[in-house]
Parts: structure tokens; sequence; C-alpha cells
């Protein structure tokens, strides 16, 4: 009688624990992205330019190491380098303070010439910029 007991119980304590368990993930909660894009940085293929920032730098997460590299100069200066071209993203987190994202576009840069506001190159496009 007392291992029918036991047994009985430990098959109610796994009845509560899975009824638990798929409640959970019947009602989880609805995930918000960690960032929002604060704004697009645009970078000309093989330059850099140094981003300043108003908090202290603790993170930096480049999302396609490929296209563009980031280097921290201080707790408040990012450098950033074109590396070829095509976009990714740039997470920065901060001391303190919520995440910051930004679209990072990386291009060959401009090869338009225009003359009395006619384009030279009639196949040139500024599509993405």
């Amino acid at each position: 009688m007392k291992n029918q007991s036991i047994i009985i119980f430990f098959i109610l304590i796994t009845c509560i624990l899975s009824n638990n368990i798929c409640k959970a993930e019947d009602e989880a909660p609805f995930i918000y992205p960690a960032t929002h894009c604060k704004g697009i940085i645009k970078i000309e293929k093989g330059k850099a330019i140094e981003l300043a920032v108003r908090f202290k730098v603790v993170s930096l997460a480049i999302g396609i190491k490929e296209i563009a590299d980031v280097i921290p100069v201080s707790p408040q200066r990012i450098r950033i380098l074109g590396l070829q071209k095509g976009t990714t993203n740039l997470i920065i987190g901060y001391k303190n303070h919520p995440d910051a994202e930004y679209e990072i576009l990386v291009n060959d840069g401009f090869k338009v010439e225009v003359i009395g506001g006619i384009v030279t190159i009639p196949d040139a496009s500024l599509v993405g910029w």
C-alpha cells in the first residue's frame, strides 16, 4: 500500500508539472526587440568614419563582419570602416542606458557626374542612398 501511494504521488506531481509547463508555453509573453534602429550610417567602401556617442560604450556587435569593421577608439568614440559593398547592422551597448542599433550602408561611392542638369552616365542609380 505504501509503494502504491508513493507511485500515485509521483504520477500526480508529474501531471501537475507537465500541465504547468504546457500552460507556460501557451501563455508565453510577446517578446519585444531588444533595440530599435536609431538611424542609417553611410560609408564609402575603403573609408572610415568616427561616431561620437553620448554614453560610455560597453559592447559592440556588427552583423556581417565582412561588410564593416568596428573599432572602439575611446569610451565614447567608435571607428567604422567600410570593407565591402552591402548592408549590415551595428548594435552599441551602453553602460546604464538602453542599447542602440544602426543600419550600416557601404557603397562604392558615387560615380555620377552632372553637367548642366544632365546625368552623363545614363544607367546611374542612387537606389539605396
